[in-house]
């Protein structure tokens, strides 16, 4: 699981239309906590979840990682130009969650900053690996929680930086 987070080798090729409302629908996903308070979700909520909402989640922290990493190679290839207006939204709507959950962005991932871009994808499995900090009765979820630290962890040692 860890090396299909960070290998380099992302599973999103294209950007298309039909791509940005999965990418919406994960970022509306990952917003609820954000804007309950993740600690307060992850220590009342999460006796709730199932395994299939780890699995859920898993999946989008997955997804936006990899939609982020294909943004950022865009924007340092060819450009910020090429990053379609629907595209530039989405990234600023999550730019604006990750502000809200306290995470320190530097600069405006808009501004055709790729690491910017990257640092965001490291920021998003970081605030999902928060989600799950609470008890859980399926073990699974600790394992994602782990999993997701751990690959925080190397995608900032990517960037050699640190978002926490």
């Amino acid at each position: 699981m860890l090396h299909g987070f960070t290998n380099g080798e992302t599973a999103v090729y294209d950007r298309y239309p039909h791509l940005d409302r999965a990418v919406l629908q994960c970022i509306h996903a990952l917003s609820v906590p954000v804007r309950l308070g993740i600690p307060s979700i992850a220590r009342t909520q999460t006796l709730n979840w199932s395994i299939q909402h780890s699995l859920c989640s898993l999946e989008c922290a997955f997804l936006l990682n990899h939609w982020l990493q294909v943004i950022a190679q865009g924007i340092e290839s060819s450009g910020i130009q090429t990053i379609r207006d629907d595209e530039r939204k989405l990234l600023n709507m999550f730019l604006r969650i990750v502000r809200e959950a306290d995470l320190m962005v530097p600069s405006d991932c808009a501004d055709g900053d790729a690491n910017a871009v990257r640092r965001l994808a490291a920021s998003t499995v970081r605030l999902w690996a928060e989600t799950f900090k609470g008890f859980h009765v399926f073990e699974i979820s600790h394992v994602v929680e782990e999993s997701l630290a751990i690959v925080a962890g190397i995608l900032d040692a990517q960037l050699g930086s640190s978002a926490w």
